[in-house]
């Protein structure tokens, strides 16, 4: 049992956090937790109304919101700037937990979690040339977390690739830390059974970056010169990439097995998940992509990009293939030809996946921040 004397009050921030890994990461943690374990007294949370909804009700966690965090993102940011410090300190937060990475609160005892890698890849970024304000705003977005990065007590990262690309931009925080997300895990998963014809699913918004056109490339060139066929299912919302996507597939009328589901709730990417037998992942830029991970706890086969740090999640147990690179993604589709070694991957990914432990990861992250101290110069 802990002194009442060495337990703290944690705050989190989670005005900017959106509905994807981060919201999976906050959610997941508190609702991991074990109370007895976290070491804190008490945990706030600062969020949309919609953010703490998803949240477990828990006697130690107090929710709080307002107008302002319900408004516009430049309402929410005059709110940070100019009353959340106020609001920590009549809370008496110790450590401020900031989700996004930013810290617009000034409240100095903070630790942030990098969660989108894509502001410091330069070459992904000249991607979106075309769009101006979009580039501006991945290079402030880059600014700011370093500037975060460099004041913070401490720094949360999923993987060690991103931690080392931090490092050397701003050199090395002796208190950041590695902590990946985690997976939900169902026991008892089948094998999955391999049919000549493939279903492949791609779950992930179709942006530039994410190489939907060169994967349906891939899978128009196979379908050409096979008997058996490739039937592609896009999962996700309609991003930067989509136009050309649809264009390429109108153009050489591929509506017979290539299907776009949109942007869809996660009960149902659940359900087209499981009718796949092979799923997909082609990213140039991640910072740790969730998917790769559920598509491992369901024993499914992965074709996945072999970018870092997709290969240092899933090791050796996947088919990987350039994803700048069409030659590479078709060469990858020829290899499923070779059930025994899908079936195998699937099953030796699975094993990995069962090591992604939302508590383990819960009691660590809450045992990080409680520790954490600033350094003394």
């Amino acid at each position: 049992m802990l002194d009442e004397k060495c337990m703290k009050t944690l705050g989190i921030d989670a005005t900017f956090v959106g509905s994807g890994g981060a919201i999976n990461h906050l959610k997941n943690i508190l609702k991991n937790s074990k109370s007895s374990e976290i070491s804190f007294r008490t945990i706030h949370v600062w969020a949309p109304s919609w953010v703490l909804k998803l949240l477990p009700d828990k006697p130690h966690l107090i929710k709080n919101t307002n107008i302002y965090l319900n408004g516009p993102k430049f309402i929410k940011l005059i709110w940070c700037i100019f009353f959340m410090k106020k609001n920590l300190t009549a809370a008496r937060v110790d450590i401020l937990y900031v989700l996004n990475g930013i810290n617009f609160s000034r409240f100095k005892d903070f630790v942030g979690i990098s969660q989108n890698l894509l502001p410091f890849v330069s070459g992904q970024i000249l991607r979106f040339k075309k769009k101006p304000f979009f580039m501006f705003k991945l290079f402030l977005i880059k600014y700011l977390q370093i500037v975060s990065y460099k004041k913070s007590l401490g720094f949360i990262f999923l993987t060690s690739f991103t931690q080392e690309i931090f490092e050397e931009l701003a050199n090395k925080n002796r208190s950041s830390i590695v902590i990946p997300h985690a997976v939900n895990i169902i026991s008892n998963i089948s094998k999955k059974r391999i049919s000549s014809n493939l279903s492949i699913g791609y779950i992930s918004p179709i942006d530039i970056y994410k190489n939907h056109l060169n994967v349906v490339h891939a899978v128009f060139l196979y379908n050409q010169n096979h008997l058996n066929k490739i039937s592609l299912h896009i999962v996700g919302g309609f991003g930067s990439g989509y136009k050309k996507v649809i264009n390429f597939v109108k153009r050489n009328k591929m509506e017979k097995y290539i299907f776009f589901y949109g942007d869809v709730p996660s009960y149902q990417v659940d359900k087209i998940q499981s009718k796949m037998n092979i799923m997909i992942f082609a990213s140039s830029c991640e910072n740790f992509p969730i998917s790769i991970l559920e598509s491992m706890a369901l024993k499914l086969p992965l074709l996945c990009s072999n970018i870092r740090p997709m290969p240092d999640i899933l090791g050796k147990h996947a088919i990987y293939f350039n994803p700048d690179d069409i030659d590479s993604i078709y060469r990858a589709f020829l290899i499923c030809d070779d059930k025994k070694l899908l079936i195998r991957n699937a099953e030796e990914s699975y094993k990995t996946a069962l090591k992604y432990n939302w508590e383990f990861v819960a009691d660590k992250t809450f045992c990080y921040l409680h520790n954490i101290k600033r350094n003394k110069i």
